[in-house]
């Protein structure tokens, strides 16, 4: 049986770079949300912290990568390291290291992005990040 958990978190934050090779960073509630890096099935793999400290969690979410411009919602997996508490009964493969984790869910990514009047202003992102833990609605 799949166990289902809910937990929803939405942050803001400010991109400081307008390019996603591991340098547009969103400084948020929970902390730095890092954009990684492109793979080439499509997906971005974003990192964030977790709740064990110097661990980071990463979210596989489809269709943003090579996506700078005119971003809007996007859905994808999170993985983070085994645990004891809350694991799931099945397990999910990373698409990037092949790595196996029990510790997973599915993500929903929501980048807004607001600009200044003035130019070469910064612009300003609000990600919001949806998680469900244990739950796929697949094929």
């Amino acid at each position: 049986m799949i166990k289902r958990m809910m937990a929803a978190m939405a942050v803001a934050g400010a991109v400081t770079s307008g390019w996603a090779i591991a340098d547009e960073v969103w400084s948020t509630e929970i902390g730095d949300v890092i954009y990684e890096i492109d793979l080439e099935n499509g997906m971005a793999v974003l990192s964030y912290p977790t709740d064990m400290e110097e661990i980071r969690g990463r979210a596989y979410v489809s269709g943003l990568a090579g996506v700078y411009t005119g971003r809007t919602g996007y859905e994808g997996i999170w993985i983070e390291p085994a645990t004891e508490a809350g694991t799931c009964d099945v397990e999910m493969v990373a698409p990037d290291s092949g790595e196996a984790s029990n510790n997973w869910g599915r993500i929903r990514v929501v980048l807004s992005i607001r600009t200044f009047r003035r130019p070469l202003s910064p612009c300003a992102a609000t990600v919001s990040m949806s998680r469900a833990r244990c739950w796929w609605r697949g094929p």
